[in-house]
């Protein structure tokens, strides 16, 4: 070993820019590919929070679901987080082809479905509303203004109070089905915060599983501990392919682009170190062919 050492130490002693290009062309290739691996990371977070925000941040849903059966979703142990909407009503927009969907949610649920506040708050009292963008000015008021925040409209027989505009959701637009939040804590029981009971009403419940690759399975066996029908529960497929495919058709001429740009300037660096280090044009050990060295011109001549 110790000879070894003494043949390395001589080598460096005797070569020492050859010594030194090395040691910086080794430094180099690891940046190289420390900055590839972020690379495909920043993308592959980037389509996952872009997923997230035009399907939901869910694995799964379960439609018409009783009082009993969301309550065993909640509590069990396959399932991490659990969302829940309780849908009240549902009517047509008038003079439209757009239908409004009245529900109560939890607090979960909202962060699932990405139905963010863009301004004003949540309903907090009976007879509150918070309703889309898009939906609100197509919605008119008693008085026949455009209805805005602290507006009076009339949705299901009902005169409510807008105090929330809540951010227009892709999928609710291409469904033309808009979301009215009539409750932003909605709890699981019987039993409302918005003033009506909870009996008797289907809940959808929204769920994350620990492992998104193991959604369907887990997914499949609650269906049949639950006694439900198949068609009673839907994967969220968008985020799934998200999280668990590796690189997509084009993210492999991005990486292809990304390390031949990279290593082109790694030899350029080692092209001007060696040049600083020894004033000489012997590129040999970069690769790189000789430049040529231009003659000036002897204007005393």
């Amino acid at each position: 070993m110790r000879r070894y050492r003494g043949m390395e130490w001589k080598y460096i002693r005797r070569q020492p820019k050859r010594s030194l290009q090395m040691v910086i062309s080794l430094f180099l290739s690891a940046m190289l590919l420390t900055m590839v691996g972020a690379f495909y990371l920043s993308v592959k977070d980037s389509r996952i929070a872009l997923v997230k925000q035009t399907n939901g941040d869910y694995h799964g849903r379960f439609d018409r679901l009783s009082e009993q059966q969301a309550v065993s979703l909640e509590h069990h142990p396959q399932v991490s987080s659990v969302g829940i909407m309780i849908t009240r009503s549902k009517e047509r927009i008038a003079n439209t082809l757009s239908d409004i969907q009245l529900a109560s949610y939890t607090e979960e649920a909202l962060k699932m479905l990405n139905l963010m506040i863009l301004s004003g708050r949540y309903p907090g009292q009976t007879g509150e509303i918070a309703i889309e963008e898009w939906a609100l000015a197509s919605l008119a008021s008693p008085s026949g203004e455009k209805p805005g925040l602290q507006s009076q409209v009339e949705l299901s027989g009902q005169k409510w109070t807008v105090v929330g505009i809540l951010k227009n959701q892709v999928e609710s637009k291409l469904l033309n089905i808009a979301n009215a939040v009539i409750s932003a804590n909605e709890p699981v029981t019987t039993g409302s915060e918005s003033g009506t009971s909870t009996e008797g009403l289907n809940r959808t419940v929204f769920v994350q599983f620990p492992k998104s690759a193991d959604a369907a399975v887990v997914g499949e066996s609650l269906v049949q501990e639950l006694d439900l029908t198949d068609n009673q529960f839907r994967i969220n497929q968008s985020l799934l392919d998200a999280e668990t495919e590796l690189l997509d058709e084009q993210i492999p001429y991005i990486l292809l682009y990304v390390i031949t740009y990279l290593q082109r300037l790694r030899r350029l660096i080692i092209y001007f170190i060696s040049r600083f280090w020894s004033g000489s044009n012997n590129l040999a050990c970069c690769g790189l062919r000789e430049l040529p060295r231009r003659k000036s011109a002897n204007l005393f001549l």
